[in-house]
């Protein structure tokens, strides 16, 4: 697999300085998150495709509180909007209860970008204390209740949604923040259906990940998961 695709955040400010490099011949492309909102559907939208973006996103605590707040009208229009436009239209998602209710409502996209990780580290608290929707909430003082410590609460929901799903998924979050070694999440995330991982790091780790995620996919054998991308 090749990774030639650079997410960009909501600011977009690097966008400019990225499209003189596609000017210049690079084949890199780029995936933009969009943020929106019942007041403001579609600015995001047209400022990332005027600056050049070849994929565009719903960034995912926009769409769990789009649906956490019964707002799930918002990410419809805001998808059709992209796609009427030409581009790809992905979703993302901390809480995969907020796919599931886009799903449910009928909103078709070409991507999905899903935190996912497993849960056996040391911070990450007891299941049964596990709220849908509470990342990116309010974080508690107790260990045993959600402290910015994990990034998708339901991993093996995860896998089951997306083992149904014919369309391209990027994992993110895959080492939670830091507390699990590359080596693990990078094979957890790619044996349990992730087609693609999106991992934030230091320069001095790009060439020990991208080495890491190279072996990981030379060794992985067979998966329940169909790959698509």
């Amino acid at each position: 697999k090749n990774f030639h695709i650079l997410q960009q955040g909501i600011v977009c400010l690097s966008l400019q300085n990225l499209l003189g490099i596609q000017i210049n011949g690079s084949n890199l492309q780029t995936m933009s998150q969009v943020h929106p909102t019942r007041d403001d559907l579609l600015s995001h939208v047209n400022k990332v495709i005027d600056l050049g973006v070849d994929f565009i996103q719903i960034q995912g605590n926009c769409c769990d509180w789009r649906v956490r707040d019964g707002e799930i009208d918002v990410i419809a229009g805001c998808v059709d909007h992209i796609k009427s436009q030409g581009y790809p239209a992905g979703l993302g998602a901390h809480s995969v209860q907020a796919l599931m209710a886009c799903d449910e409502a009928g909103i078709e996209v070409d991507f999905y970008m899903k935190t996912f990780h497993h849960d056996k580290y040391w911070s990450a608290h007891p299941r049964e204390n596990r709220i849908p929707f509470s990342v990116d909430g309010e974080r508690s003082s107790d260990h045993n209740e959600f402290h910015d410590n994990m990034f998708c609460l339901f991993p093996e929901k995860t896998i089951e949604f997306m083992q149904k799903k014919k369309i391209p998924w990027i994992a993110f979050k895959v080492l939670a923040g830091g507390a699990i070694k590359p080596e693990d999440g990078f094979r957890y995330a790619f044996e349990n259906g992730a087609d693609f991982i999106c991992v934030g790091m230091f320069d001095w780790q790009v060439v020990d990940d991208v080495n890491i995620a190279n072996e990981t996919l030379d060794s992985l054998g067979e998966r329940k998961r169909e790959w698509f991308g």
